[in-house]
């Protein structure tokens, strides 16, 4: 009779019971809206269970929770087992909707039976993209990346509308910073190109970000400004849920804003107390230079790579770099493709990168962040992929130093071949 049930001659023969309960800690599954903070009732009824023997292969399985509970309590062969549960499917990097999982050891003796809760928690983190109401009033287009340090990437584009539906990410393991870049391009074609880091504050029970953990991140323009931009950057505003000893929203630390300068200039006036007489303090902003700076190279494929120009831009950055963000564009799909493997085609921050491809084209001209000038040279694989690809390429490059300050540039291509004519 034993063999009919459990089907192994290798297994115990003497048997107990297990009542079993399955539940989801809901503290973790949480909707961050405007700072409030809204319990989600998960049902696990639905939640397959399985029963894994240690030390051997048998198993008991359910296909939902609800057909255990069918059973008014379950038998088992005698011995040591672990038993686990988890939302329907298997956890992916992204999913659209919390995946939840659990397991417990339990001990199962001769003629007793024995109680076990399996509790399953949130594995995945909510994370909602949002726009301020004026932001699509500002910009046309933009891409907008949310990195974890992975190869694993979010990313947003104008093509996704902004009515966006909250995502759940599963962050890389002892991940303890989250990068967000963004490059928009405004209605007259200026391009605004901002970066930030999120990290947990000290009251966080862990300094990593993990499986429950909320952030609504808010896209909002800069104010108005005689700019070429016509505003003054794009700020990022974060409102996050995690693990603290109240377990509360909170604002956490964007590394790179200028929190000390006031939005509104009424509201402001000079950072130098008039009557110390040392005149303005104001921390000076990054500058670029060079001689094709905003302008466009003509290059004629026939004079061969190694008589390609030495272009580059030049970045003076007092108050230390924070990110620097090139992107490229052109209409040779050829080039295209080697542009992507770099990361130029989305955008992508030079500094400490660790982007193979990337890392090969710059060699030893990686930036360091806090750095305080860097070059950008178009040279070797770069300019050797340029020099063989005809037709319109340009690179935008914006700097950012680490009080939030930006300065752009871009290095246009006319690539022609007067051999094929």
């Amino acid at each position: 009779m034993k063999n009919e049930i459990f089907g192994n001659d290798n297994i115990p023969s003497e048997t107990g019971w297990v009542e079993l309960g399955v539940k989801v800690n809901n503290k973790t599954n949480v909707v961050v809206t405007r700072g409030t903070i809204q319990g989600e009732e998960v049902d696990p009824a639905d939640f397959p269970v399985v029963f894994a023997l240690n030390n051997s292969d048998y198993t008991k399985e359910f296909d939902t929770y609800e057909n255990l509970l069918e059973e008014e309590k379950v038998e088992l062969p005698v011995g040591n087992y672990t038993v686990s549960s988890h939302t329907p499917g298997t956890l992916t990097k992204r999913m659209d909707h919390p995946y939840y999982s659990g397991e417990e050891n339990l001990t199962v003796s001769k003629d007793i039976t024995s109680d076990a809760t399996v509790t399953c928690t949130m594995q995945n983190s909510r994370i909602l993209l949002t726009y301020d109401n004026t932001f699509t009033s500002k910009f046309k287009t933009w891409t907008i990346t949310i990195d974890d340090g992975t190869n694993n990437i979010l990313k947003y584009t104008e093509t996704d509308g902004t009515n966006l539906q909250a995502v759940y990410w599963l962050f890389e393991k002892d991940c303890t910073a989250i990068k967000i870049n963004i490059s928009a391009t405004t209605a007259s074609g200026a391009t605004v190109t901002e970066s930030r880091i999120i990290t947990k504050p000290d009251d966080a029970t862990t300094d990593s970000w993990v499986g429950g953990d909320a952030l609504t991140i808010t896209m909002v323009p800069g104010p108005d400004e005689e700019t070429p931009t016509g505003v003054s950057g794009i700020i990022i505003n974060v409102n996050a849920f995690f693990e603290t000893e109240k377990n509360e929203t909170v604002d956490v630390p964007v590394e790179g804003e200028d929190t000390e300068t006031p939005t509104d200039p009424d509201e402001g006036g000079d950072t130098t107390d008039p009557d110390e007489g040392e005149g303005d303090n104001t921390p000076a902003a990054p500058t670029l230079s060079g001689e094709y700076l905003n302008k466009t190279v003509d290059f004629d494929v026939a004079e061969g790579a190694k008589n390609f120009p030495n272009v580059k831009i030049v970045m003076d950055v007092p108050e230390g770099i924070q990110s620097i963000i090139v992107k490229a564009v052109t209409d040779n799909t050829s080039l295209s493709s080697i542009l992507n493997a770099l990361g130029f085609g989305s955008g992508v921050d030079l500094v400490e990168t660790e982007l193979d491809a990337l890392v090969f084209a710059l060699g030893d001209n990686i930036p360091k962040r806090g750095d305080s000038n860097y070059t950008f040279s178009v040279n070797g694989v770069i300019s050797q992929a340029l020099a063989a690809n005809t037709g319109s390429h340009t690179f935008s490059v914006t700097v950012t130093d680490q009080n939030g300050t930006s300065a752009s540039g871009t290095l246009s291509f006319n690539i022609t071949d007067s051999s094929a004519n």
